[in-house]
């Protein structure tokens, strides 16, 4: 609330901050993040915080060179994105009909040298997407074990599609990318897509799968609490093209709310046949998009 000092002292002295970390140590935390928010907000609106954000939009209509029918929505979530985050006076970057996402993405951050410049980083994905429940079986990796195993060969779990058809992980992405950015970067990855399951044929040898390595990695650097994941479908479901979850919110945004949306209140639209998840560490309730 702009009606807040939030430089006024009691009679003793102390600091919002100094009573906050008074309080007990399972509140101490949120509270002083709280308070940190609320200042940089106050700093951005007053024009002394100029926070580095950049938004980095991968949108896919055009799927022509695979199987995979062409989308209009994605367009019109382009649209959207970009006048939302040109608003809040974000960077963008665009990329359109990507055939190799992962490349992409990967190659301009390291291009940009966002690590260490960046204090606020936004993915936003709108086009097909798939829930992979089968992996190739790779070469094997225990020859000493009476159990026999095989690494992973390809991706698993939900994959953003690339234009020519081929899949890109997503659990890979978000990891790597979190590993190109700096230690108090905030991160949030939305994906504008389908989750539905791929049937493909299974074969019954034990696979060793990289899931468990990519999630070890994002909490080794603590992304993970710096983190929110936003589907706008679950599992099994399709994502509207037209009228859907993304483009809902940032209707409301720039309709009803100049500041943002809570992340808790996304839920409200939702649809009885789309319900997104957003998944996160504690204390991103009241967090704004």
């Amino acid at each position: 609330d702009d009606r807040v000092d939030l430089d006024i002292e009691d009679e003793d002295g102390r600091t919002l901050e100094n009573i906050a970390s008074e309080l007990p140590k399972h509140q101490t935390g949120h509270a002083l993040m709280y308070l940190r928010d609320a200042r940089q907000w106050k700093g951005i609106q007053d024009g002394t915080i100029r926070p580095n954000k950049w938004a980095i939009l991968i949108i896919n209509c055009n799927y022509q060179k695979s199987p995979l029918s062409s989308l209009e929505g994605p367009g019109h979530d382009l649209i959207l994105a970009k006048k939302v985050f040109q608003d809040k006076k974000y960077r963008i970057k665009i990329f359109q009909d990507s055939e190799d996402i992962f490349a992409d993405v990967m190659g301009w951050m390291v291009d940009e040298k966002v690590k260490e410049s960046t204090d606020v980083f936004q993915l936003f994905f709108s086009g097909h997407g798939i829930h992979k429940t089968t992996a190739e079986k790779g070469i094997r990796g225990n020859w000493n074990s009476e159990k026999v195993e095989y690494g992973q060969e390809g991706e698993i779990g939900d994959c953003l599609v690339n234009s020519d058809g081929t899949y890109c992980e997503e659990l890979m992405l978000s990891s790597c990318v979190s590993n190109e950015l700096g230690k108090n970067t905030k991160i949030c990855f939305l994906y504008d897509m389908c989750r539905d399951e791929t049937k493909e044929p299974k074969q019954r040898e034990m696979l060793v799968v990289t899931s468990y390595q990519y999630n070890k990695e994002v909490q080794k650097t603590g992304a993970d609490r710096r983190t929110v994941k936003i589907f706008s479908a679950q599992l099994g479901q399709k994502s509207s093209g037209l009228d859907s979850f993304f483009q809902r919110i940032c209707q409301h945004i720039e309709n009803s709310s100049p500041r943002g949306i809570k992340l808790l209140d996304m839920l409200q639209f939702e649809r009885d046949n789309q319900k997104c998840q957003i998944t996160h560490s504690p204390g991103w309730d009241n967090q704004w998009w």
